[in-house]
């Protein structure tokens, strides 16, 4: 199967008429994308408005990041199932909180993704907060998400080749081109270094959505898929 970009659409909130335009034009590129929706965004509109404000059927990741009680997660889990939102994460820390959500998505098209450690954060970061590598966190964090169940991870593109073995989804948030640079990820990989390394859904937004025009929107949403 080959590798799921999800734009980030991280203006839909506070740019809502002008994202969604531009969702619209991006719906007519040929390609194997989707959008990924943020927290504030459902939290604003609520789930099911939110997913319904795209006109067709393109693949939805509900970037929740959910970490919760029991309760409050497994109730999340069914509301985003019945949204019809196709993935949507959680912090692989909930553990054992976290077995009540896994069962309220059997048997539906939405998978859960636990997040190990941020694009943003550093190997200093997981030394102080886990007293492990950057490398060595993820893999723990990759081997506790397949034993609570969770469908795939969410980790830095660096660390891919750490957890090769993994039958889990790897998901690769960060990803940057060579001409595209900003602060807001320490872990960058290119689309190139995602795909060979072996992640199944690359994550991107600014490249594409910081584009001043829709034409060149268009043009590099085009030019990672390709480069993917």
């Amino acid at each position: 199967m080959s590798p799921t970009l999800f734009v980030a659409l991280d203006g839909l909130r506070g740019r809502r008429r002008e994202t969604l335009d531009a969702v619209r034009d991006m719906e007519t590129v040929n390609g194997n994308f989707g959008f990924k929706i943020n927290l504030d965004c459902f939290l604003d509109q609520g789930m099911r408005q939110a997913v319904r404000s795209f006109p067709s059927p393109k693949l939805i990741f509900a970037d929740t990041k959910t970490w919760n009680g029991k309760r409050t997660m497994t109730d999340i889990a069914k509301m985003l199932v019945d949204a019809g939102v196709n993935y949507f994460n959680v912090w692989v820390q909930a553990d054992d909180q976290l077995e009540g959500a896994v069962k309220a998505v059997e048997g539906s098209m939405t998978k859960i993704l636990g997040v190990t450690v941020l694009t943003h954060y550093s190997d200093e970061y997981c030394r102080m907060y886990f007293r492990r590598s950057l490398e060595e966190t993820v893999v723990f964090l990759t081997q506790r998400a397949e034993d609570i169940g969770c469908h795939g991870v969410i980790l830095p593109g660096t660390c891919l080749l750490a957890v090769k073995d993994s039958v889990l989804l790897k998901v690769v948030p960060g990803i940057r081109m060579e001409d595209f640079k900003d602060d807001r990820h320490k872990q960058e990989v290119t689309p190139e270094f995602a795909v060979q390394n072996g992640a199944d859904i690359l994550v991107c937004g600014s490249p594409i959505m910081k584009q001043p025009t829709m034409e060149l929107k268009i043009a590099v949403l085009r030019r990672i898929l390709a480069r993917m």
